[in-house]
Formats: C-alpha cells, structure tokens, sequence
C-alpha cells in the first residue's frame, strides 16, 4: 500500500509540473506572422492546436486535482479511524 501510494503521488506530482509548465507563449508582430507564413501555415491552423493542447492540458490538470484530493480524503478518514500504529504510517503517507 504504501509503495502505491508514492507511486501514485510520485504521478501526480509530475502532472502538476507538466500542466503548470507546459503554457504556451506566443509574441505578437512580425516574427510571428514571418513564421507562419514560411511554414504554410494559416493562424486559424495555429489557433486550432493551441486550443485543443489547452483543452488537454486544463482536463489533465482537473484530473490530477480531482485525484489528489480523493487521495487526500481517504487518508484523512484512515487517519481518523485507525489505530496508534497505523496513525504513524498515515503520517508518513501525507508527507
């Protein structure tokens, strides 16, 4: 049990960096537009990415969210319920 759960928090530490980092920054004026037209680009073509990798990556990080706080929950009420020996390790759980 407690393997899994550093696994599971070990994930979802990595999934929160990878949401919060993984924005995307265009600059406005020429480079931009030298860009997109070197490549055969439209920026509707552009805009369309953007919006579906910012879909995904909003619903990743929702997920995420949704989990460490059922995780969280779970613990609690163990930590509330449980003995003397398994409050230490529920301890070291939230940790």
């Amino acid at each position: 049990m407690n393997k899994l759960v550093k696994i599971i928090s070990t994930l979802l530490i990595a999934i929160m960096l990878i949401a919060t980092l993984g924005q995307v920054v265009l600059a406005a004026g020429t480079a931009v537009d030298d860009f997109v037209g070197d490549k055969g680009w439209s920026s509707t073509e552009i805009s369309g990415v953007t919006s579906i990798a910012g879909k995904v990556l909003t619903a990743v990080r929702n997920i995420a969210v949704i989990i460490a706080v059922i995780m969280i929950s779970v613990l609690g009420v163990k930590y509330m319920v449980g003995s003397v020996e398994e409050k230490a390790g529920y301890k070291k759980a939230f940790i």
